[in-house]
């Protein structure tokens, strides 16, 4: 994968995020201070379609700070799995955002394997 610059415009929010939410403002004020000082150092990763898998909270930040692009890592695939593993162990999670994304994830998967059978440790 290689990170490439992409215009902040065309980026769209993934229509999944509302299991995450926004960061509390204290947060998303000292994220917007950390790209101003330093910039993006972790790419928005995103599908071909500009769709955003992770990075959200970057892209507004950035947006608020004017930017015009940012730098991405663009995926293969529809993103849906990706998006799930990328934001599972992000540490504003909460229990009840945890069990969405765990839910979510078994969405995908039945959908990709649908006579598959899973045990509790697999997702």
């Amino acid at each position: 994968m290689d990170t490439r610059i992409w215009p902040i415009d065309s980026l769209k929010e993934n229509p999944n995020h509302q299991i995450f939410g926004n960061l509390r403002p204290q947060k998303f004020e000292e994220l917007k201070a950390s790209i101003k000082e330093m910039g993006i150092c972790d790419p928005i990763l995103i599908t071909r379609a500009g769709i955003i898998i992770s990075g959200h909270q970057r892209v507004r930040a950035a947006r608020e700070l004017g930017m015009d692009t940012v730098p991405v890592i663009v995926v293969t695939g529809d993103g849906r799995k990706e998006f799930a593993h990328a934001n599972r162990n992000r540490h504003q999670l909460g229990p009840l955002a945890e069990a969405r994304v765990v839910e979510f994830l078994f969405r995908v998967e039945q959908e990709e394997n649908p006579k598959r059978r899973y045990s509790d440790n697999e997702l």
